[in-house]
């Protein structure tokens, strides 16, 4: 498939996987099971488009938290020992340091991220 003009080279990635049925002796000339793979952001943390605003458009209101670039220590501590509650809680103190306004930050709405943010 080619990728839109504009758009990254690379940030569309087929996995080929192919086989054959024995009679085709060592011929693997059936797809059974390939993929693409595709690059919604790029190495900077930037949207890479149009796939960004595609995949946001297929997950609607699905909820999702994004966790990357974590540099806090008790955080990743957290993560790495299987505590995401406990470090989504990390994060949401953090988060309402930097911005105490931040509709993330209301107790009465509980923890929620907005996917933008870290786009």
């Amino acid at each position: 498939e080619e990728e839109p003009s504009g758009v990254e080279p690379g940030a569309v990635w087929h996995r080929g996987i192919y086989g054959g049925p024995p009679l085709l002796g060592r011929c693997k000339c059936v797809s059974i099971g390939s993929y693409s793979l595709t690059k919604i952001i790029d190495a900077k943390g930037e949207p890479l488009e149009p796939y960004f605003s595609e995949w946001v458009e297929y997950m609607g209101d699905i909820p999702l938290n994004f966790w990357g670039g974590i540099t806090d220590a008790m955080a990743l501590d957290l993560l790495e020992s299987d505590q995401f509650a406990e470090a989504a809680e990390r994060f949401k103190e953090l988060w309402c340091a930097e911005d105490p306004t931040s509709p993330a930050c209301d107790r009465d709405k509980g923890l929620t991220f907005d996917a933008t943010r870290f786009a």
